[in-house]
Formats: structure tokens, sequence, C-alpha cells
């Protein structure tokens, strides 16, 4: 009798999981409704940026942190290492230069060897790379606390 309860309980058990179809998910391509908001932020947010250096920073004379960051890049880009850029354009003398951190040097170096070189062009690399930085933000803010934080 225990052997009839047995393979009726797995031939039901069987039945249910025959009968009951798993749909799998669909592979259609479907933008959530957040991305919409969160991609026209992050133009809007490119814009600026462009248009902030379009119209202000482009004709700002070069000097401080940008001086250096930018040239430092540059000389790292050409192959001459770490160079202190103030060193080498006000005194002329060849100094290894860590007075600033070397990680946006590296970034603009790698602006650099793709063949962007001028201020300007680096200026609107770095309004790029800002643009992909609030989208990251935004979906981050999305998975941490939901879609309204990520669009805030």
């Amino acid at each position: 009798m225990e052997t009839t309860v047995v393979s009726e309980t797995v031939e039901m058990s069987l039945a249910i999981s025959v009968s009951h179809r798993v749909t799998a998910p669909s592979t259609e391509h479907r933008v959530e409704p957040w991305r919409t908001p969160l991609a026209i932020i992050v133009v809007a947010g490119l814009a600026l940026r462009v248009g902030y250096v379009s119209l202000y920073r482009h004709h700002v004379r070069l000097t401080g942190d940008a001086f250096y960051y930018h040239y430092q890049a540059n000389l790292l880009a050409s192959g001459k290492g770490f160079i202190n850029p103030y060193s080498l354009y006000y005194g002329l003398k060849v100094v290894p230069g860590a007075s600033h951190p070397p990680l946006w040097t590296l970034v603009l170096a790698l602006a650099a060897v793709v063949g962007i070189k001028t201020f300007f062009g680096q200026l609107l690399y770095s309004c790029g790379i800002g643009a992909v930085s609030v989208a990251f933000v935004g979906m981050a803010g999305r998975e941490v606390a939901g879609p309204r934080a990520g669009l805030i």
C-alpha cells in the first residue's frame, strides 16, 4: 500500500510539473521607462558642460592645475614620463613631477594618445567623461534607492 501511495505521489508531482508551463523571459529589447528621462538628463548635462566650455572656459588663460594636468598628460603621452611641466616650460629643466595625483593625468594622457592634444579638445573630452559619470550615478542610485532616486 505504501508503494502505491508513493507512486501516485510521484505521478502527481510529475503531472503537476509537466502541466505547469514556465514561460521564458521575452527576448525583445524593452526600454524601461526610467531610462528615457535619465538619457534626457545626461544629454542636458552634456549640453550644459559643452556650452560652458565653448562660451566661457575656452577663452580663459591656461594656468594652475589646468596647465599642470594638460601639459603633463601631453608629455606623458609623448613618452617623456611624469615631468613637472612648470619647471620644464618656465625653467627649462626636466624635473620629475609628483605634486598632483596621477589619475587625471593618466586619463588626459589617454586622450592625447588617441590624438586629443589641445586644451579645448581635452576639455570636451572631460565633458564626455562627466556625462558618462552622470549616467553611472543615475543607474547606481536606481539600484540602491529606486528609479526616482536614480533620476534625482
